[in-house]
């Protein structure tokens, strides 16, 4: 939220209001063993926000939110027979779900034995270089294996299915796409790759310093992520006489770039496959190719080009059936959109409009509002989410009055508190793929929807439906499909 130009936020824990209140609640389902593991995480979800709704233990229901482990998790490989695929990892787990929504947010403890019990421990299981024994224990860590790996995957799922439960949906980049899995950036640093200029290695493990320790001073190599003092050449050091050497220098030495290329495969829990290739080239130069097949049969392509040379970063994404080239004259704002640079060479445009006639207003936030890809890497909201929970009523003191909640007649939206954000999703799997958000101090009290915007900035050119969220001033929210035909 910070990182938007928004003020910290959080919600409030039912400790916060009561400290006889325990931090976590046992709750004993009707289902038993056999039949819990038997049924799907869809099923899960449904059965438990039932149970939860009609149980006696909780007062207040409908004020109030669950994040719940499953304790019944378990992991049950063949004997002898290591996964190949998270796919294999989740057919050989039963128990296991991750999805939130409403009130809920539900999710397996297979990985739990990872966390942090107190914060005290963060640190030291955010470094933990331990591999998993994937023939032991579940192994959902993007492919990356080690313990640290497995905690940040899992943490960062659970602030992503707790997203859902506070109305953000699946985004392009960020906490609410697959950029949960790298939550730990926000805790360690990353050790330099030999060669590299401010880059980091994907396989390394992180590291943690106490405020008496220096980066300089000790990094985790890339090769074994394990901790080992390392001396840059630029560092001085006092050598004792029992310890002195004598180097001899190669003066005619030439470092050979090799091009290396590095491929992998993930399956999301939505079904969709992610085939993601990175490669460096003898300039240094890097390229991240990264293509998305959804269950629906949707391609989404991504490149990544970084420049050793310039250090600025270029995204391009594309998708099968929606041409996403623009003109300049027309797009300003779509094209900063599937086209980012550096964050050095770009700014955040906060106040977006000064005035309160909604052309106006719609070109400035078109042509303002520029995305770029935030040094921590895919841990960050996305900016429509950041907007929303800026204004959401759970991360906001209640209003003295009530204000009446958005409407929608035809293709004209009324907010008589004034509108905050209009985001369109798709339908098929409820992602976001425009927005538009109004943050000056008095907000329009109407907008009006274009067809031929809204088929501009749709992903698919012969969808017909879309999904509509609307936030006003007061945060109340509305959602609704709608019918591009009938506007």
């Amino acid at each position: 939220m910070h990182e938007h130009g928004f003020e910290r936020k959080t919600f409030i824990l039912e400790s916060d209001l009561d400290a006889t209140q325990p931090q976590c609640h046992v709750f004993t389902s009707r289902l038993s063993l056999a039949e819990a593991q038997r049924m799907s995480g869809g099923d899960l979800w449904m059965n438990f926000a039932r149970e939860l709704m009609s149980s006696k233990q909780f007062t207040e229901k409908t004020n109030c939110k669950w994040f719940a482990f499953m304790s019944f998790t378990r992991y049950d490989p063949p004997i002898g027979q290591v996964p190949k695929s998270h796919s294999d990892v989740l057919r050989y787990t039963k128990g296991h779900a991750a999805l939130g929504g409403g009130g809920l947010a539900l999710y397996g403890s297979g990985t739990l034995h990872c966390w942090a019990q107190t914060v005290d421990e963060v640190l030291y299981r955010l470094t933990d270089s331990r591999k998993m024994d994937r023939l032991q224990f579940m192994d959902d860590s993007a492919y990356r294996e080690f313990y640290w790996a497995n905690y940040s995957t899992g943490l960062g799922a659970a602030l992503h299915e707790l997203g859902h439960t506070f109305d953000l949906s699946h985004t392009p980049t960020g906490v609410m796409a697959r950029g949960f899995d790298d939550i730990h950036r926000m805790f360690t640093v990353y050790p330099l790759r030999s060669g590299s200029c401010g880059d980091y290695s994907h396989t390394a493990s992180p590291v943690a310093y106490s405020p008496k320790q220096s980066p300089v001073r000790k990094m985790v190599p890339a090769m074994n992520g394990s901790p080992k003092p390392c001396f840059p050449l630029h560092h001085s050091h006092q050598w004792s006489e029992e310890t002195s050497s004598i180097v001899q220098i190669e003066t005619s030495f030439k470092k050979i770039h090799m091009h290396s290329a590095q491929t992998m495969v993930m399956t999301n829990y939505d079904g969709s496959e992610v085939t993601r290739t990175t490669t460096r080239h003898r300039d240094g130069a890097e390229t991240v190719m990264e293509v998305t097949i959804y269950p629906d049969s949707r391609v989404l392509l991504r490149e990544f080009v970084k420049s050793l040379a310039s250090g600025k970063s270029r995204a391009t994404i594309s998708m099968t059936a929606c041409q996403l080239q623009k003109t300049n004259s027309s797009c300003n704002g779509v094209k900063s959109r599937y086209q980012t640079g550096s964050p050095s060479d770009q700014h955040l445009s906060l106040g977006i409009c000064n005035g309160i006639d909604d052309e106006e207003c719609r070109v400035s936030s078109i042509a303002q509002f520029q995305e770029f890809r935030y040094k921590d890497g895919g841990a960050h909201w996305y900016r429509s989410s950041a907007v929303l929970l800026r204004y959401h009523k759970w991360f906001n003191l209640p209003l003295k009055d009530v204000a009446k909640p958005p409407t929608i007649e035809g293709n004209l939206i009324r907010c008589p508190s004034g509108l905050r954000l209009v985001e369109l999703r798709s339908v098929s799997d409820g992602a976001v793929f425009h927005h538009w958000e109004f943050l000056y101090d008095q907000p329009p009290c109407h907008f009006v929807l274009k067809l031929e915007e809204i088929r501009e900035f749709a992903p698919n050119v012969v969808v017909d439906e879309v999904g509509l969220l609307v936030e006003d001033d007061s945060g109340n929210i509305l959602k609704k499909k709608i019918t591009l035909s009938d506007l």
